[in-house]
């Protein structure tokens, strides 16, 4: 099982009010030969972004359309880093009956999937992909009302060879979103170890949540209906969000963001904040005006119509937390896809939302014994920032230290148990 978990910012809405609006620019190389349909603008285009990093690698994940073929795809990007310079060593073409290059391990399981006609825009939580597909009715040449929203491990990218997604599962069908047509989904786990799943079809947003509270994401019973639904009107007007993502705050606040481009194709790009829970718990279905709109400037092509998404990156070597919104270009051109990004990062302030510098980090011991067999039960102790943290009813916070040293002899002295250090986190204590 990965992590599933969203790393938190202290403040969303003062991040993106910082942010600056210039763009930055980066072009994604490909291997041209495994990616012909990137080559039929008129048919084809790509619906969502995200960016994954593991193993030494950044993977650039675009979702991609094929109307051609009726066939969706997420096409997969690696890239190295050497100084400042970046190498693009393979692609990975999912769903797909094999992979085009000698240094990916071939997946005799991956397999071409009927239904995943046309992806939309997707956002990824921990080592998980969130894919919400419109299938195609090849028999009348026409989409389903209906939606599919997919979930794919994307731990096999960190292998030492990197395998192409195979594990993937269908979590939820819908219909219509607001009685309109699904254009992208956001995901974020919730402080009572429950998940939100997020449709957006326009300006109108259904909220889904688990009826469980799993130890991991991949387990997680959803309910087949919403709970809550909403309108989202921005000034303007006339938004039509392509992209979105969650976001929650150190209080555990949830937000999303909505990105879209107004006034013709090449004006404005607009990433849309709204607050949808308060300490009250999850805001009345309503019309939702934005607590912050921040006009970005973009180039190279890439757009928010295209698609637009976020990450929210840990950064421990800086004691930062880092918000990047992405938006990119169409199609494949001269060579790979243009993306612009913009980012802003915010110091951490411990507490939930990230390492805390100075302050130290907050630690959480598992409750569930991590050797239940022995004698002597042994729990790990985890900073906040980990990845690997335990599923949320067996987490216990028990302060906030300057280091993990500090952290497990708090342990010993206060908790009747042995204590480990969790090797990813805390690997200066990890001694079993």
């Amino acid at each position: 099982m990965g992590n599933s978990r969203m790393i938190r910012l202290t403040n969303p809405k003062n991040v993106l009010e910082k942010m600056n609006n210039n763009y930055e620019y980066q072009k994604v190389t490909f291997d041209y030969a495994s990616l012909p349909s990137l080559c039929t603008p008129d048919l084809s285009h790509v619906q969502g972004y995200a960016r994954y990093r593991g193993n030494g690698y950044d993977f650039h994940i675009f979702s991609h359309s094929d109307l051609h073929g009726k066939q969706g795809y997420l096409y997969i990007a690696s890239e190295q880093k050497s100084g400042s310079k970046s190498k693009y060593s393979f692609t990975l073409k999912v769903p797909a009956k094999q992979i085009r290059h000698k240094d990916v391990a071939i997946n005799s399981n991956s397999i071409y999937n009927p239904h995943f006609n046309h992806p939309c825009g997707i956002q990824i939580i921990g080592d998980y992909l969130l894919v919400p597909v419109i299938p195609f009715h090849s028999a009348n040449s026409k989409f389903y009302d209906s939606a599919i929203i997919y979930l794919y491990d994307l731990i096999s990218l960190t292998k030492s060879v990197p395998e192409a997604p195979a594990e993937f599962r269908e979590i939820l069908r819908v219909s219509r979103v607001n009685g309109g047509s699904l254009s992208c989904a956001a995901i974020t786990d919730l402080k009572d170890g429950k998940f939100a799943l997020g449709l957006v079809a326009d300006n109108n947003l259904d909220v889904y949540f688990t009826s469980n509270s799993p130890s991991d994401l991949w387990d997680a019973a959803w309910k087949t209906s919403p709970e809550s639904k909403y309108s989202l009107k921005a000034s303007s007007g006339n938004n039509h969000y392509q992209g979105a993502g969650f976001l929650v705050d150190g209080n555990e606040d949830v937000y999303v963001i909505g990105f879209d481009t107004r006034n013709g194709i090449n004006k404005d790009d607009m990433a849309d904040m709204y607050k949808l829970t308060n300490n009250n718990g999850w805001l009345a279905n309503a019309p939702l005006t934005p607590i912050h709109e921040k006009h970005f400037i973009g180039g190279q092509g890439a757009r928010f119509t295209y698609a637009g998404g976020t990450e929210v990156r840990n950064l421990e070597n800086e004691n930062s937390i880092e918000l990047v919104i992405y938006s990119t270009e169409a199609n494949y051109t001269s060579g790979g896809i243009r993306i612009n990004y913009w980012s802003y990062k915010e110091k951490n302030a411990g507490g939930n939302g990230g390492s805390g510098g100075d302050k130290g980090n907050r630690y959480c011991i598992n409750m569930n014994p991590n050797r239940p067999k022995e004698s002597v039960i042994h729990r790990e102790i985890h900073k906040d920032t980990c990845r690997h943290l335990p599923a949320p009813h067996n987490r216990f916070w028990f302060g906030v230290f300057l280091s993990p040293k500090d952290a497990i002899q708090a342990v010993r002295e206060n908790l009747e148990s042995v204590a480990d250090g969790c090797h990813y986190c805390c690997d200066e204590i990890d001694t079993m």
